[in-house]
């Protein structure tokens, strides 16, 4: 065996071994994706101080790690037409980047994977999966084996996602769902 074949099975082994990271979709396609026709899209930072982290984590039922979180507000006519968060959440060993855009109604209008770095359970990204949560707000359960079906192989992302669903639904309710036009 050469040393370069020698070469390529380690480093192979080692990519295969660590997880690679794989990048779907940048920043910026992800928001015209989530505002096809926005006119504007402003970005607005929340802060979140210890009592609205803990108000919810009581309304989401997931721990808030986070003490800031830019959203993404497309508008048309000034008027909101939705708010798309970008966000990690942890997979098994590794961060998993979503974004869930939520509409003035405070439902979850559409879920992406912008980056997937585990070495197994990739299959979160596909439709197939991410059209569940289509709809969803805060009053459906969004939980494994109970109105999101689960990934054979991917428990953990589809976990991960989930309350990773249910904490950014939680984060616009408590700052924008006063504002719900019904």
């Amino acid at each position: 065996m050469s040393f370069s074949t020698l070469f390529t099975l380690v480093l192979g082994c080692t990519l295969v071994s660590e997880g690679r990271a794989e990048v779907y979709l940048t920043q910026e396609q992800a928001l015209k994706i989530a505002f096809p026709k926005a006119e504007e899209i402003e970005t607005v930072t929340l802060s979140l101080d210890r009592e609205l982290k803990i108000r919810i984590e009581k309304r989401a039922q997931t721990p808030v790690r986070f003490s800031e979180i830019p959203v993404y507000i497309g508008r048309t006519q000034g008027q909101p037409i939705g708010y798309a968060m970008i966000h990690d959440v942890k997979g098994k060993a590794r961060p998993i980047t979503y974004m869930v855009v939520i509409n003035p109604q405070g439902r979850a209008a559409r879920v992406e994977i912008l980056a997937y770095r585990e070495s197994h359970g990739y299959e979160v990204r596909y439709p197939s999966f991410l059209k569940q949560f289509f709809g969803k707000s805060l009053a459906d359960p969004i939980r494994n084996h109970q109105d999101i079906l689960n990934i054979s192989g991917a428990t953990i992302s589809c976990r991960a996602i989930a309350d990773g669903v249910r904490l950014l639904l939680g984060v616009w309710e408590e700052f924008y769902g006063k504002e719900v036009v019904p």
